[in-house]
């Protein structure tokens, strides 16, 4: 876990430890077998282990370095995805830039959605809507080979034009079923959560009993049709039996959860 100043703490055993020889500014981090990745600063470092006294550089050969990158794990062959203001893959400690050829930006990757039955099918969405409702293009995109070359299906989705894609979630038993929540507060007209059943071609707004606060994460929970989604109102919970979404309670309060 990243925290601000104070560098990572890491739940091992039954208790956080902390990483005490990484101080700064904790970012995203992942385990992937025995190597563990963590984001100091903005800049991508490997450690080997939790008591390890020095790290590795790994950052991929970009100008940039947001402190709000992601990492993610390929589903199968447990490569890493470092997700920024591009969207690269590493493996075999080199980098492949896969959102090369989609022009230059300074805008951030909010989500990417790998497939973990069939992983060659990928999203991802840039951050922000495209403030005009005649031009549907450059936010939203689909892959069905792995990232190697992309289909821009911005303009499938036509409510991007006012809101942005904060993530995305496809059926690991379905590939035609996916799921994004949508950022940007609502006021009398909510969009929430789009729903596709064609892979992304068409869209359904299911965003019923969702207040209209920002949504920040949606997945699918493994080997049911049910979905999670976190927002600034707390967590709510969907299935296919279900005509709205239900409000998680308990000893969940509703407060954001982001993740």
């Amino acid at each position: 876990m990243g925290t601000q100043d104070m560098g990572y703490f890491s739940y091992h055993n039954g208790e956080w430890i902390h990483l005490g020889l990484f101080y700064g500014d904790g970012g995203d981090a992942l385990q992937i077998g025995d190597k563990i990745y963590i984001i100091i600063g903005g800049r991508l470092r490997q450690i080997d282990n939790i008591q390890a006294k020095r790290y590795s550089s790994c950052h991929p050969p970009t100008g940039t370095n947001p402190f709000t990158a992601k990492l993610y794990k390929h589903p199968i062959d447990s490569t890493l995805y470092y997700v920024g203001y591009q969207l690269w893959h590493y493996h075999e400690e080199s980098w492949t830039d896969l959102s090369k050829g989609l022009g230059n930006r300074l805008q951030m990757i909010m989500d990417i959605d790998i497939n973990h039955q069939n992983p060659n099918q990928m999203f991802f969405a840039y951050d922000q809507p495209t403030w005009n409702s005649k031009k549907l293009s450059g936010k939203f995109f689909k892959s069905i080979n792995g990232g190697e070359s992309w289909i821009d299906i911005t303009q499938n989705l036509p409510i991007l034009a006012w809101h942005y894609v904060t993530s995305i979630s496809s059926n690991p038993s379905n590939l035609n079923e996916i799921y994004v929540s949508l950022g940007k507060m609502d006021d009398s007209y909510l969009n929430k959560v789009y729903q596709s059943v064609d892979g992304g071609t068409t869209w359904k707004n299911i965003s019923a009993e969702i207040p209209p606060f920002e949504t920040f994460k949606i997945e699918h929970i493994p080997n049911s049709s049910g979905v999670i989604l976190a927002s600034l109102g707390g967590l709510f919970y969907k299935n296919d039996k279900l005509d709205q979404w239900i409000r998680l309670e308990g000893k969940i309060p509703p407060i954001a959860i982001r993740d």
